[in-house]
């Protein structure tokens, strides 16, 4: 997690307070928020102000949504692809031509499909883990999501923050 996942660590933590899942969730107090999450900010800006001043200008984020609108994108899809259809040999920070296949978006976005129905289908029990995988999963994806000019715009090590999610909404699936 000291590359650009870093970031969705903190994230998680949050997430899981805001879905109200811990026995001692801040709830509405903002005292309790600050208090909690006091520290984690201070870390926080620090870790990027470190990483600013050691790094070159060259390094610093560069916003690119604009020239590839479809990054975020191709990110969910890579990371659902990976994980639902992964293939069998491993491709180093593969190019988009390496991953992209047609036929496995389509079984992808039916699997997507299927789970959707199936939580759907039991929705008053399982929202509130579903949402909180869900999440999750966003979470994950974002500090890879092809938002801001990175190391490389796909790759396996991107997955394995995602596949918690995964199997975290599969087994509240199947589990209920």
């Amino acid at each position: 997690l000291l590359k650009e996942q870093a970031v969705a660590l903190p994230l998680f933590f949050v997430w899981a307070d805001l879905c109200d899942l811990s026995y001692d969730s801040p709830g509405r107090s903002l005292g309790r928020w600050a208090k909690r999450y006091a520290p984690v900010a201070v870390i926080g800006l620090a870790w990027f102000a470190l990483r600013g001043a050691m790094l070159s200008a060259d390094s610093t984020p560069r916003f690119v949504l604009a020239d590839e609108p479809a990054g975020p994108w191709l990110s969910t899809l890579y990371t659902l692809q990976s994980i639902f259809l992964p293939t069998w040999r491993l491709f180093y920070e593969p190019p988009v031509e390496g991953w992209f296949s047609l036929p496995k978006v389509f079984v992808v976005l039916g699997v997507v499909g299927l789970l959707a129905a199936l939580a759907r289908r039991a929705w008053p029990d399982l929202r509130r883990p579903v949402i909180f995988w869900a999440g999750w999963f966003v979470f994950a994806v974002f500090p890879t999501a092809n938002l801001f000019k990175q190391e490389t715009r796909f790759a396996e090590r991107y997955v394995l923050l995602a596949l918690p999610a995964a199997v975290g909404i599969l087994g509240v699936l199947f589990s209920s």
